[in-house]
C-alpha cells in the first residue's frame, strides 16, 4: 500500500518521489478504467448481436413465419448492422483482426466455414435434384423439407455455440476478433433466411434462384466486412511499426 495520507495529497504536501508514485497510480487507474470500458462495450455488442440473431433465427427456423415481410431485406440489413457494430468496435478501439494463418487461427474459422459450405452445397444439390423431378439422398418426398430444416437448426446451433465461445474468450482473455466471427454471423443469418424461405415455399419452381439470391446477399456483405477488416488490420500494423 502507498505510505501517503489523503490530507497530504489534497494539500499538495508530498515530495517528488511520492508525486511520481501518485502519477503512476493515476495512470494505472485510467488504464484499468479504459480496459473495463472496452470490455463493457464488447459485452454490450455481443449481447445485442446475440439477441438480434436469436430473434431472427427463431422467426426463420422455430416459429410461424409472417408472410408480409421481404425476408432478404430484413436478414440482409440485420447482418449488415451486426457486422458493422463488430468492425466499428475494432476500429474505434484501434484493435486488429487476427490474420496469422496457423493451425490455431484456422481452428477459429473451421466450424463457421465448414457449416457455411455444407449448408450451401446440400441446399444446392437438393434443390437442383428436386427441380429435375428427382428425390435426393434416397429420401421420401415428404421428408425433404424436415431434413433441410433440421440441417439449418443444427448449423444454427453450432454457430451460436461458436459465437458464445468466441465472445467469452475475447472479453475474458482479451483475444483478438477473428475472421470467423464475421463468417459465423453470416451463417446464422443465412440459416434463418433459408429457414424463412422454406416456410414460405408454395411450389418447386425457381428453388435454385431463391437459394442463390439469399447466398449472394449474405456472402457479398460478409466479404465486404472481411476485406475492410483485413485492410484496417494491415494499415494499423503498418502505422504501429512506424517510429514516433
Amino acid at each position: 500500500m502507498l505510505d501517503l495520507e489523503i490530507q497530504d495529497i489534497v494539500r499538495g504536501e508530498i515530495n517528488k518521489e511520492d508525486n511520481n508514485t501518485v502519477v503512476e497510480v493515476v495512470r494505472i487507474v485510467k488504464l484499468q478504467g479504459h480496459e473495463r470500458r472496452r470490455k463493457d462495450i464488447k459485452f454490450g455488442i455481443g449481447i445485442i448481436s446475440f439477441l438480434y440473431v436469436c430473434i431472427l433465427g427463431n422467426i426463420g427456423l422455430f416459429s410461424h413465419r409472417p408472410a408480409d415481410i421481404n425476408e432478404i431485406v430484413v436478414y440482409g440489413i440485420s447482418y449488415f448492422i451486426v457486422a458493422f457494430l463488430i468492425l466499428c468496435n475494432v476500429i474505434i478501439e484501434k484493435e486488429v483482426i487476427e490474420l496469422d494463418f496457423n493451425k490455431k487461427s484456422i481452428s477459429k474459422i473451421f466450424i463457421p466455414a465448414i457449416t457455411y459450405l455444407c449448408e450451401i452445397v446440400i441446399f444446392s444439390v437438393t434443390f437442383s435434384m428436386v427441380e429435375k423431378g428427382k428425390i435426393p439422398f434416397a429420401m421420401e418426398p415428404y421428408s425433404i423439407g424436415p431434413f433441410l430444416n433440421t440441417l439449418l437448426k443444427i448449423v444454427f446451433l453450432l454457430n451460436i455455440l461458436f459465437v458464445i465461445n468466441t465472445y467469452y474468450k475475447v472479453i475474458r482473455y482479451g483475444r483478438e476478433v477473428s475472421i470467423g466471427i464475421f463468417i459465423s454471423f453470416a451463417v446464422l443469418f443465412l440459416s434463418g433466411l433459408n429457414g424463412y424461405m422454406l416456410g414460405k415455399l408454395s411450389g418447386l419452381s425457381g428453388l435454385q434462384k431463391l437459394l442463390w439470391n439469399n447466398v449472394g446477399v449474405i456472402s457479398a456483405e460478409m466479404l465486404l466486412f472481411i476485406i475492410v477488416g483485413v485492410f484496417w488490420t494491415k494499415k494499423h500494423a503498418k502505422e504501429e511499426k512506424q517510429p514516433g
